[in-house]
């Protein structure tokens, strides 16, 4: 079992989430299909139990890090951000972000931010990756504000049942000021 975290920010906490904990936002964030359009997991629809169950398997890997996204006032759920494939011999994960509520006030880009800084002082990686559909302007410039740089473009990617080109983001340790 992974040790439960908190990562504490001005104005979000990102926490290890509990496949027994309250799953409302999570649940209706992650069926909505306008949000999740340009995500894997738009595919279809979840149940309760398939987050449960997906929470439980996050939290038990060593390659994976799942954190929800909180707000401090309120401690309302407002998304997750997760650590994708973490290479501990190679020094490098990607990182990719949903929020459900609340766009467009900072908070996706302070929690990019305390989950980059988590990954390189205490994991001690020296590059993250991310991607973002080419059309999903909100995350292609969330990546870019959050200093991540273009890679590549991984052309005609398949998602859902379409296929699209994927920008793929890099940052280094070395470009990361806090």
């Amino acid at each position: 079992m992974i040790e439960k975290k908190t990562l504490e920010g001005q104005n979000v906490s990102l926490k290890s989430l509990r496949e027994d904990g309250d799953l409302t936002n999570y649940f209706k964030g992650i069926n909505d299909r306008e949000l999740t359009k340009y995500l894997e997991a738009g595919k279809k629809r979840h149940t309760v139990k398939d987050l449960q169950d997906y929470i439980n398997r996050m939290n038990t890997s060593k390659d994976h890090r799942l954190f929800g996204i909180f707000l401090n006032k309120t401690y309302e759920h407002i998304g997750n951000i997760t650590l994708d494939n973490i290479d501990m011999s190679n020094r490098k994960t990607e990182i990719a972000i949903f929020l459900w509520s609340h766009h467009g006030k900072g908070y996706a880009i302070e929690a990019i931010n305390l989950l980059v800084y988590y990954a390189f002082a205490s994991l001690k990686l020296n590059k993250l990756y991310a991607g973002a559909v080419v059309q999903n302007h909100a995350s292609v410039a969330l990546f870019k504000k959050c200093g991540f740089e273009e890679e590549g473009i991984l052309k005609m990617e398949f998602l859902k049942d379409d296929y699209y080109d994927v920008i793929r983001f890099r940052l280094l340790k070395s470009g990361f000021s806090r």
